[in-house]
């Protein structure tokens, strides 16, 4: 079976006449090769023109050599240095990951998961204090609105108020606005898992009773 060229005559020869009419060496990369073509300038004399075809072949040969040598290694994605945590190094600046560390604090060539937890559980409860005060959202106060009709201390399963995720009640909790408990065993909480109970304060009626 004949292996395909990596370049075909036609495209080389347009290739070359751009280079050309141009001036301008062109090089493409096709399967860890790189094929270079430099504009071509007529000799004048005899003793030139055996002079470029000696250079020519000088730099051919200087070409092969050195890709003989130095082959290009294969195109593919390399993971990430791990630190002390197992958590990944990621030393770009504009990268997500990265930001999201220089946030917490993180640095993961030296935290490890306990760390990760505590700045984490830092950062939330920062996040909390920074909430009173704000401008109540229309998840919240949509969420107040159904909590209303349920009544003062009465509790339901998060549930049963439809829209009322963890971030709206993390909201409305911060506000003083709800109260909230997790039904679930300790285990079952390690596991990832969540069913809270919330129920609707006193404070909380009287700010849905002002944006009525």
């Amino acid at each position: 079976m004949t292996k395909k060229a990596i370049i075909s005559q036609a495209e080389l020869k347009r290739m070359a006449d751009v280079a050309t009419s141009e001036g301008v060496t062109i090089e493409v990369e096709r399967e860890g090769t790189i094929v270079r073509v430099m504009p071509f300038a007529p000799p004048t004399t005899s003793g030139q023109k055996l002079m470029r075809e000696e250079e020519s072949r000088s730099a051919l040969d200087a070409w092969i050599a050195s890709h003989e040598k130095t082959p290009q290694a294969p195109r593919r994605s390399r993971e990430p240095d791990t630190g002390a945590g197992g958590y990944p190094i990621v030393d770009d600046p504009h990268d997500p990951l990265k930001r999201w560390y220089d946030d917490l604090g993180f640095d993961p060539r030296t935290m490890d998961e306990a760390d990760m937890t505590r700045l984490m559980a830092e950062a939330h409860a920062k996040w909390m204090a920074s909430i009173p005060g704000t401008k109540i959202g229309k998840r919240e106060e949509a969420a107040l609105r159904k909590l209303a009709a349920i009544g003062v201390n009465v509790r339901v399963l998060e549930t049963e108020v439809k829209g009322c995720g963890n971030e709206t009640m993390d909201r409305l909790q911060a506000r003083g606005f709800i109260g909230r408990r997790q039904t679930l065993t300790e285990e079952e909480v390690r596991d990832n898992r969540t069913l809270e109970e919330i129920w609707l304060l006193k404070e909380g009626l009287d700010a849905w009773e002002l944006l009525k």
